[in-house]
């Protein structure tokens, strides 16, 4: 039983001072201890009860844990055994036994209610600067990125799949939105399945002028030629500058704080890795920021995070073909 002060209230900072004790308590399971022990003395309600939030619950997917970063317990149910989770395909999540397509995706992910930014959008908004629209990275890592993201919306919305990295197309459905529908076509001309690089290779030709013009379309980027090179250069310049660097700010509070992301940043966070842009959203940032970056990608949510590590791999072979 918790110790209670002479008021009868709970003595919490009994709690306090025994987290803040390194040898009883890993620094990075103190946050979700403290959380634990307050929420222990908050009132339930019988009607609607709450709902855990640990990464070992089993109503909740690996890929979404609420602390990003921290080890997943195996669950455990009465008596301490361990509870199976028997959803479709859960017990080979991450196995290494050839699975097709289709059940990868009843094995689960996000769906299309999840997605509430257009993930090459924010990637495009990630990629440049948000006051003067200038570069932040090579060209073809840009190219390349923004490519994937266009992978990433057919892949959250269920179109496709990515499957021991080939591209496979599960949906026809048109797209609502019209270059995510051009994509898919493009995809669907091509019978059987492709390597992703050679996916991110084809698309990555014109992908920067796309975005940039569904962006403009949108009112969101306004399109300026430099008259003073030769030859002209064209550089978006966003139009609000606060909504510009509002996706670095939205990736960098929750990073740096471990906080939990939707799955649509916990997809655009894989691809600021794979690109090469967690230098600049990260920049100042602890370690451990880094570490929960890098925790996302390796325990993501599986068709994803093989996106981002085949585009990390095609982005390093392509700058350094460009090099030499």
């Amino acid at each position: 039983m918790p110790s209670t002060l002479a008021d009868g209230r709970p003595d919490l900072d009994r709690f306090v001072r025994a987290a803040e004790r390194p040898p009883a308590f890993r620094p990075d399971r103190r946050d979700l201890f403290l959380r634990d022990v307050m929420a222990s003395f908050l009132p339930r309600s019988p009607i609607a009860p709450t709902v855990p939030e640990t990464p070992g619950d089993p109503r909740n997917t690996p890929w979404n844990a609420h602390f990003v970063g921290l080890p997943l317990p195996p669950t455990t149910g009465q008596c301490g055994r361990t509870v199976r989770d028997r959803r479709p395909g859960r017990e080979k999540m991450g196995s290494s036994d050839a699975r097709t397509p289709r059940a990868a995706r009843r094995a689960g992910g996000p769906g299309p209610d999840d997605v509430r930014h257009p993930l090459a959008d924010d990637l495009f908004r990630l990629a440049h600067h948000h006051l003067i629209g200038r570069p932040l990275l090579h060209p073809r890592a840009t190219a390349y990125g923004l490519a994937s993201a266009l992978l990433a919306e057919l892949l959250y919305t269920g179109r496709i799949t990515v499957h021991h990295g080939d591209v496979y197309v599960l949906s026809t459905e048109p797209p609502a939105d019209g270059l995510t529908h051009t994509v898919l076509d493009q995809l669907t001309a091509e019978r059987g399945a492709h390597p992703v690089g050679t996916w991110l290779a084809y698309l990555a030709g014109s992908v920067v002028e796309r975005v940039a013009g569904r962006l403009h379309q949108a009112g969101h980027v306004r399109r300026e030629t430099s008259r003073l090179r030769v030859p002209r250069t064209v550089t978006w310049v966003p139009v609000e500058p606060t909504t510009a660097g509002w996706p670095s700010a939205r990736l960098a509070m929750a990073l740096r704080g471990g906080r939990r992301l939707d799955p649509a940043d916990q997809g655009l966070a894989a691809l600021t890795w794979a690109t090469g842009l967690d230098r600049h959203v990260l920049d100042g940032a602890p370690a451990r920021a880094r570490d929960n970056l890098r925790a996302l990608v390796d325990h993501g949510w599986p068709p994803m995070a093989e996106l981002a590590r085949l585009t990390h791999a095609a982005i390093g072979r392509s700058v350094t073909t460009y090099r030499t």
